[in-house]
């Protein structure tokens, strides 16, 4: 029977909530986010909710995560399969509002902009994720995106829309 109990999922913008979901489950959850100030909010959070022991065993915050950043994400990687003894699920769930509406007003520096901060940053992820995955016994990789990148991007910003659908092709 595939347990979730004892494998290790590393993380890109679950927050606190879904972090808590998978700590209950009997997952080591790696949450990786940009800010260090987040990683006291996420710990006094769920230490609140679950308990801080129980979360000090199951909870690892990288606060300088910046996973489009080979040499941040691959020692922090190799950290992480020291502390759990593996690396078992990938989950990126990143983007957020648009901050254009029209198509006439996206430039291509935005565009230029948003494609590898979605997309880029989730491919080299997934990439320094790999050598650990392959180890193993069910590994799983999940990119979370939202309905923008199958339709254009028609209440949110286009370039973000491309970023989304381009994520969704890279996932399958």
């Amino acid at each position: 029977m595939l347990t979730l109990k004892g494998r290790t999922v590393v993380s890109v913008g679950i927050g606190s909530a879904g972090a808590k979901e998978l700590i209950e489950a009997g997952m080591n959850v790696v949450m990786f986010t940009h800010s260090p100030d987040l990683q006291a909010v996420y710990v006094k959070e769920l230490g609140e909710s679950l308990g801080e022991d129980y979360v000090a065993q199951h909870l690892m915050v990288i606060g300088n995560g910046w996973v489009d950043k080979d040499e941040i994400l691959l020692p922090a990687l190799e950290q992480v399969q020291e502390r759990f003894g593996s690396i078992d699920a990938v989950v990126v769930f990143t983007g957020g509002p648009g901050k254009v509406e029209n198509i006439e007003d996206v430039t291509v520096e935005e565009m230029n902009k948003d494609v590898p901060y979605l997309a880029a940053s989730s491919l080299n992820f997934t990439k320094g994720a790999l050598p650990y995955l392959r180890k193993s016994k069910a590994p799983r990789v999940i990119n979370i995106t939202s309905c923008d990148g199958r339709h254009g991007g028609w209440l949110n910003d286009p370039s973000f829309a491309a970023a989304r659908g381009g994520l969704e092709a890279l996932t399958y």
